[in-house]
């Protein structure tokens, strides 16, 4: 009975213990393969310049961490030598990457190393210019399609703005669609004043002269005769007061 009440707090016990071994195994398996690294990289120790005295040291290096964290070794160490040991990952990463990078230098200096070197560089310089065109084509879409949002917003303003002022110019006109702010003058000017006679008035779109409204109307030449005319002017929305009245245009 004791030993089944103990059973759970034995395996919460044993469960980081699993997982330390477990990354133990992954730094002796990553070593390991900076090891293979390194041995395929000796042919190139025949090189000059070649650090063939730190090649020896990185080997060492890289091997000795991955043996003193391999966990049959490992868990028999002290906790100082541990401690040591973990340090040493720092170590032998900078012996190795020092090493590689010196005989990949050492390469370099050779005819083939240097047409691979400048291959190389030629395709990072054609794929730093394909990202940066990428980059490029990315803000100059991002910058269209901010465009064409502020666009897209400043239609919809122009047309609240314009159905709020057509709203407002109807709002000028009287029973029958007459607007008398135009009528009363037109029919003032006439030769027979009492020979007026209204066809129509509606909203245009404005013209050059900004003229926004156009009434067509009946009246009398000097000679008495009946002909119809139109005649444009201004209508202010705010105050439906007509400006700018044109000369009317007989048929």
């Amino acid at each position: 009975m004791e030993n089944d009440m103990n059973a759970p707090e034995h395996r919460r016990r044993k469960k980081p213990f699993i997982l330390f071994r477990i990354v133990q195994w992954a730094i002796v398996a990553f070593f390991g393969l900076l090891t293979v690294i390194l041995i395929t990289e000796a042919d190139k120790l025949s090189l000059p310049g070649a650090p063939i005295i730190l090649f020896g040291v990185a080997l060492a290096a890289v091997i000795g961490v991955a043996a003193l964290h391999s966990p049959p070794l490992f868990f028999r160490l002290p906790g100082k030598a541990k401690l040591v040991a973990y340090v040493g990952i720092v170590v032998g990463l900078l012996v190795f990457g020092n090493c590689v990078r010196l005989m990949t230098e050492a390469y370099h200096r050779t005819p083939e190393g240097a047409k691979v070197a400048a291959e190389q560089k030629l395709q990072v310089e054609k794929q730093a210019a394909l990202d940066a065109a990428a980059n490029a084509k990315a803000a100059a879409d991002a910058e269209a399609r901010q465009q064409t949002a502020k666009l897209q917003a400043d239609l919809e303003n122009v047309k609240e703005e314009l159905a709020a002022t057509m709203t407002k110019l109807e709002s000028c006109f009287s029973w029958g669609h007459r607007l008398s702010a135009l009528e009363d003058p037109v029919r003032e000017a006439l030769h027979n004043p009492s020979a007026f006679e209204h066809v129509r008035t509606e909203l245009i779109r404005p013209d050059t002269s900004n003229d926004n409204v156009e009434m067509t109307f009946r009246a009398e030449n000097a000679f008495g005769a009946m002909r119809t005319a139109t005649i444009r002017a201004h209508l202010v929305p705010d105050s439906c007061e007509v400006e700018n009245i044109g000369t009317p245009q007989i048929d």
